[in-house]
């Protein structure tokens, strides 16, 4: 019975499988990396422009803002993304540490800190491009001898952390196989506990009939000799 019962709980197990989603998670130190090295690529392309046509005030300005952004570069501490898992967007200012972006850096460190927040708390998310309208920043882009494109180029978009890793509860299938012997199994288990049972009850109901009969029973005798008597009968 013990095989019949283990068979039975064995075939409604089915098939256990544990469904796991996940992706590979970039570290802080990669994303510092990742944006080291855009502006690695940003000092070169604009030590390579040609500034000639740029007044000496402008080149001074302009050469003041790549060493700038070169000590931004080397420190290593940048905005964080908190609010697009897994997406590149933009941050002015970092709302939770109040670090700034190298282009709001680049403005903070010539004392126009007053654009940083009107920016920041207009679309704190804001593309330089979407800027060429603001026209303070177009007079300091002029001064400081940049071009719009530079300092949207400058600019980096930070990559949001990836949503956490899923881990589903164990879930149970079971082929259709699996499912016909599991019933099967647990049809004849259930028809055998049944039967031993009733026939338990019948054995139990017999044995107190048997218990509730006489031991001494007496019946008539007729006999051509003796004449008319009585037999005895004793059970034991």
């Amino acid at each position: 019975m013990s095989r019949i019962f283990a068979a039975a709980t064995i075939a409604s197990l089915g098939v256990m499988t544990i469904a796991i989603s996940g992706s590979s998670v970039s570290t802080s130190s990669a994303e510092v990396q990742r944006i080291q090295s855009h502006f690695d690529s940003v000092l070169t392309e604009l030590g390579a422009r040609d500034v000639s046509a740029l007044t000496s005030s402008q080149r001074s300005e302009r050469a003041a803002l790549v060493a700038t952004l070169r000590a931004y570069r080397d420190r290593g501490v940048f905005p964080h993304n908190y609010d697009f898992p897994g997406t590149a967007v933009p941050y002015f200012v970092d709302r939770k540490t109040g670090t700034l972006c190298a282009v709001a850096h680049l403005l903070e460190s010539t004392g126009r800190r007053d654009i940083v927040d009107r920016v920041s708390a207009m679309n704190n998310n804001v593309r330089v491009p979407d800027l060429a309208t603001d026209t303070a920043l177009a007079g300091w882009l002029e001064a400081h001898g940049l071009t719009l494109s530079e300092a949207a180029r400058i600019q980096v978009p930070y990559v949001g952390p990836p949503q956490p890793v899923q881990v589903q509860q164990p879930t149970i299938r079971r082929s259709n196989a699996a499912g016909r012997a599991a019933v099967g199994a647990a049809s004849l288990a259930t028809f055998y506990f049944s039967t031993r049972g009733y026939l338990r009850h019948r054995q139990m109901v017999a044995m107190k009939r048997e218990a509730a009969k006489p031991r001494l029973s007496a019946s008539p005798v007729v006999s051509p000799t003796d004449g008319v008597g009585l037999s005895f009968t004793f059970r034991f």
